[in-house]
């Protein structure tokens, strides 16, 4: 977010005199080479604490200051009627934070001051991001009666505040709020091998050998033991108003922390270790769909992915724990035929 002070003055000469009543200002709508691509201006909100639009000098007359319709529907006009824009691209709300309009002097010399500050962002699921904010306080050096002072001072102040907001948005229009939607596309991983490299990927043509066990043996009462884990890589790219985040997420075995006993390397152990990696398989499945399933936001992606990925993990790790606790680490033949079966059921759907 960046901020501006913008300040201009101009000098204007020709007599009048004072007094007070309402004044409608007329804000006439301008071309000003404003093309707003990938997003427009939807709406103008009002968000000051001090309501009253201030005072302008009319005819020798000091008036308080008056809209057709209102402030921000006036604005709004202005805007769409002086910019170039699709509705169909991203909506960005333009708040105003202050707006008021003063007059300092005489009829015959005075100051029209115009105090604003303006904010845009955008709204998401009832969440507010803030992309860009402005704070100016031009004044016009005023001799004599000249119409629409103020006006021209509310035209010059908007546009050079839509000529700011329009290059800060040519440079950061590919940021996460200017995301309206998100599509996830899983990668296949040309990098890892199946059967090269101390990682291995599971695929339903490799199976497990010991010669994969090439970590250091621990002490501990078991024969062997494998260390299954995900593989997951995220990259978000945004075009367009959607956010593509391109997964790759796969089930891996790290040989170097795998590891068997002399003497233990019996085909029943083993088929009971591939076991270990055939679940692993079905919960980085499991992850993928429930992911494609889940409705994401551009601004929470990442915690709404690690959210899943946690509660996915952990249903993993208790799968691991209760596959051996049931199996007895492959020695109950009921438990492990069980067990084989159900996971390749729905390793085949």
């Amino acid at each position: 977010m960046k901020n501006y002070f913008l300040v201009w003055m101009f000098l204007l000469t020709t007599p009048f005199r004072l007094f007070s009543a309402e004044y409608i200002l007329n804000l006439h709508p301008e071309s000003w080479n404003i093309n707003q691509k990938g997003y427009h201006i939807s709406e103008v909100r009002d968000g000051r604490n001090d309501k009253s639009t201030g005072t302008v000098m009319v005819t020798g007359k000091i008036m308080t200051a008056g809209f057709k319709k209102s402030l921000t529907s006036d604005l709004l006009d202005l805007v769409q009627h002086s910019v170039t824009f699709d509705s169909t691209t991203i909506p960005v709300i333009m708040e105003l934070k202050k707006f008021r309009l003063d007059v300092k002097g005489s009829p015959a010399k005075h100051q029209d001051v115009l105090d604003f500050s303006i904010r845009f962002y955008r709204e998401i699921d009832g969440e507010i991001f803030e992309l860009f904010q402005l704070n100016g306080k031009p004044t016009m050096n005023v001799q004599g009666n000249i119409p629409e002072v103020a006006e021209k001072n509310i035209l010059t102040a908007m546009k050079q505040s839509l000529l700011n907001f329009d290059q800060w948005m040519k440079e950061n229009i590919n940021i996460p709020p200017m995301a309206n939607k998100v599509v996830v596309e899983f990668l296949h991983n040309i990098r890892l091998k199946p059967d090269i490299g101390d990682t291995l990927i599971w695929s339903e043509g490799y199976q497990l050998a010991w010669t994969d066990f090439l970590g250091p043996v621990k002490t501990s009462d078991f024969a062997a033991e494998s260390n299954c884990m995900f593989y997951y890589k995220a990259r978000p790219e945004i075009q367009s108003g959607t956010l593509t985040l391109y997964i790759n997420f796969d089930a891996c075995f790290i040989k170097r922390s795998s590891w068997v006993k002399d003497g233990g390397e019996r085909d029943s152990l083993l088929l009971h270790e591939q076991y270990h990696f055939n679940i692993c398989e079905m919960y980085a499945r499991r992850f993928r769909k429930q992911l494609m399933q889940t409705t994401l936001s551009p601004m929470k992606i990442e915690q709404q992915v690690k959210a899943l990925f946690d509660e996915v993990w952990a249903a993993y790790v208790q799968a691991q724990n209760e596959y051996d606790e049931q199996t007895q680490h492959g020695l109950v033949n009921t438990e492990q035929n069980r067990w084989m079966r159900e996971v390749d059921a729905e390793l085949l759907q």
